[in-house]
């Protein structure tokens, strides 16, 4: 498990639990066969339904969670489970001594979850438990806490996306400028022909307006389709501590970032366009006769 925020595809978290008492600390809702062929096998794992969803999992699949390691080892899949939180519907069970000792690493672990029957003894019982003379110095702390710390490392990670995001907005707007002041300067004399044509100032400025409507539009679609296919064959997922989060993209999304496009776009035509229509008739011409 790392310390920061990151985005991997290939990303597997593994829990090690004692294959007896696991249930008491949360409920997982898993087929009782599954759990009883988890309980005799030390080789078998039992996995979330969203990492089983992301990676197209399922039961007695042969799968190796230690590949990021370095490690061959194949577990073979149990079960799947459930238990409606997205955060632990990411994890991957095993048994903590095996997979310990698969790394050459009996009684290390790197974060260990207690289960107390009163709450207003949190604080005395993370205090004692820090006051052990462990072998390592340990930081003990309520689940909340530990959240709020999660959501402080996705929270600058969130802040760094926006500034990138504004950056290629603005980089995308003076892109869109640049391009269609040119196909203008190269259809300046079209221009001119529509105008003898009839067409006000207003239509030309409508009709190009258009066109970089239907573009934007037409590539934020080419975008999206491009977004879902990554998704859709790779699988995207964010670690942050010790919580997987499984990034999928709803419609919402999708709306928004079709709205952004469109927007960037019309607002990146709108000068080239007013000057476009401002185009003097016989100027726009004179090259034409």
């Amino acid at each position: 498990m790392g310390d920061c925020c990151k985005i991997d595809p290939e990303m597997v978290v593994i829990h090690g639990v004692d294959r007896e008492k696991f249930q008491r600390f949360r409920e997982f809702n898993v087929d009782p066969e599954a759990l009883k062929k988890f309980k005799e096998d030390k080789t078998t794992v039992l996995v979330g339904t969203s990492i089983a969803r992301r990676r197209e999992w399922k039961a007695g699949d042969q799968i190796n969670p230690l590949k990021e390691e370095g490690m061959d080892k194949t577990f073979t899949i149990a079960g799947i489970f459930y238990t409606g939180n997205e955060e632990q519907d990411n994890f991957v069970l095993a048994d903590f001594q095996y997979i310990q000792d698969v790394q050459e690493k009996r009684g290390w672990c790197n974060l260990i979850y207690v289960k107390v029957k009163d709450y207003n003894e949190l604080q005395v019982l993370s205090n004692k438990i820090d006051n052990e003379p462990w072998t390592v110095k340990t930081r003990t702390q309520p689940e909340k806490a530990f959240l709020s710390s999660m959501l402080g490392e996705l929270s600058d990670l969130i802040k760094v996306s926006k500034l990138v995001i504004l950056i290629t907005l603005l980089v995308m707007l003076v892109g869109i400028a640049n391009t269609i002041s040119m196909s203008i300067r190269d259809r300046t004399r079209q221009i001119g022909v529509l105008r003898t044509l009839g067409y006000t100032r207003t239509k030309i400025l409508s009709l190009i307006l258009i066109e970089s409507v239907i573009m934007s539009l037409i590539g934020s679609l080419l975008g999206v389709l491009a977004v879902f296919s990554i998704f859709h064959f790779f699988g995207i997922a964010l670690q942050v501590l010790s919580y997987t989060f499984t990034i999928n993209l709803n419609m919402a999304v999708v709306a928004l970032g079709i709205s952004t496009a469109v927007l960037v776009g019309l607002i990146a035509t709108l000068i080239p366009a007013y000057k476009a229509s401002r185009l003097d008739i016989v100027n726009s011409l004179r090259n034409f006769i």
